[in-house]
């Protein structure tokens, strides 16, 4: 994943969601030391990669990786 390195996040993103998948992405970011932003973007790009989707060069120079966002405890 360090290929979608960048060092600002740019693009807010407004969901929807029941509340059992949120508490789920709580305990998921819980438990891997992250914010529910990264847990989220962490999710989406293991599931890329997972699935071979990948951006074109030039559209992925804002991505920030998803591994950075861990919060230290």
């Amino acid at each position: 994943m360090g290929r979608y390195m960048s060092v600002r996040k740019t693009t807010a993103i407004n969901l929807r969601m029941s509340k059992d998948v949120k508490e789920l992405l709580r305990l998921a970011a819980a438990q891997e030391h992250r914010t529910l932003s990264n847990m989220l973007e962490y999710l989406v790009l293991q599931h890329c990669e997972l699935h071979g989707l990948r951006l074109p060069a030039a559209e992925h120079t804002n991505t920030a990786t998803a591994d950075r966002g861990r919060v230290e405890e």
